[in-house]
């Protein structure tokens, strides 16, 4: 063969290699420069108020960094022990009122549920393990023609805590394991993150709800009273205070103890949810004292509201003990500008008044 031609084949396929390393470097620059910009709009996102911005974020990231990903959504596991639509690109928002059993979720192809997995044609999956009920609502709202479905597992402190599911819907543009190396990087980023998020939702709710009953605490309570006050005023709208204490709580401990005591008060919480319900605003604010504040009610009807809940509890006694309260209201009008603890003040002695009479009637 002539030198000529066997030195042109060299550098024809010495072309061909520089060529291939080009564009190689060109698309490794390129998902370099989108995983640092999906890192800086992550870190930017870590106050996110709700899981479900969070996760709405997150979701844009994922589909803006991996190729043929046109939708997508992102499922949190709750105590329900189902996945719940939290996020959601493509698809209708309607979707957000189903939940999907574990079975039911692509990661059900794999043996652990922690591998990111490439699901082929996934109406299989779908035929094979989802309900016809499911089914036929997914296939109404149209989210069924999918071809191909990244998915990959959400873990914080080893727990299982969510799904992300990227969707193609181009049979020409499937994804591959490149595009799985890719999800794990970002799905660790993910985590972090999502970790970060219920460390602070966890102190978050320390610092404003009552460990014991899980209704508002003081601090709480008062910061949405200030608020409240101040839209009444400003609109003029009625609002009504009522301070309750439970009777003889002393005498349930002492003679039941700690842990019926402890029972009672929950007991007690969920009546009170159950009367107040959206009328009201609730809180614990000591051992055995309660607050509530009542929209758009009057005096009157904050004391029959009260009046039904006492009614309430006589039927519905904690292992044959009567959990009976007394209470003090105070109606807020635009009159009189009492400051909070003004407010409460009167609520207060509202409620020794009222204990007194009914000292007074046992007495009798």
């Amino acid at each position: 063969m002539n030198s000529n031609i066997i030195l042109c084949l060299i550098m024809i396929v010495l072309i061909i290699i520089i060529v291939n390393q080009y564009y190689s470097i060109k698309k490794l620059n390129k998902k370099l420069l989108l995983l640092k910009k999906g890192n800086e709009t992550l870190y930017s996102i870590e106050n996110e108020s709700s899981m479900s911005g969070l996760c709405d974020v997150m979701l844009s990231i994922a589909i803006d960094l991996i190729p043929y990903a046109e939708k997508g959504s992102m499922l949190i596991l709750e105590d329900d022990d189902k996945f719940h639509f939290k996020a959601i690109r493509g698809f209708s928002k309607e979707l957000k009122n189903i939940s999907l059993d574990r079975e039911e979720v692509f990661l059900h192809e794999t043996s652990n549920f922690r591998d990111t997995v490439i699901i082929n044609n996934p109406s299989n999956f779908d035929e094979r393990y989802m309900n016809t009920e499911k089914k036929y609502i997914f296939e109404n709202f149209n989210a069924l023609n999918i071809k191909c479905t990244l998915s990959s597992p959400i873990y914080v402190d080893k727990n299982l805590i969510g799904v992300i599911n990227l969707d193609s819907i181009n049979p020409n543009k499937m994804f591959t394991k490149v595009d799985m190396e890719t999800m794990n990087y970002i799905r660790n980023e993910f985590e972090l993150i999502l970790k970060n998020f219920i460390i602070q939702e966890e102190l978050r709710h320390m610092a404003n709800y009552d460990d014991l009953t899980g209704i508002y605490n003081r601090r709480r309570f008062r910061y949405i009273f200030n608020n409240q006050l101040s839209y009444t005023r400003k609109n003029n709208t009625r609002l009504c205070l009522a301070l309750i204490d439970i009777d003889d709580f002393k005498s349930i401990n002492d003679k039941y103890g700690h842990n019926i005591g402890d029972e009672a008060l929950k007991h007690f919480t969920h009546v009170l949810k159950r009367q107040v319900k959206d009328m009201g605003t609730y809180a614990r604010i000591s051992g055995d004292e309660f607050v509530v504040l009542f929209k758009g009610c009057s005096e009157s009807e904050a004391k029959e509201i009260l009046s039904n809940m006492k009614k309430l509890l006589a039927q519905e006694k904690l292992k044959d003990i009567k959990v009976n309260f007394s209470y003090g209201v105070c109606e807020i009008t635009n009159e009189k500008m009492l400051s909070i603890d003004e407010i409460l003040e009167i609520a207060d002695k509202n409620m020794y008044k009222n204990k007194k009479t009914k000292c007074k009637n046992i007495n009798i």
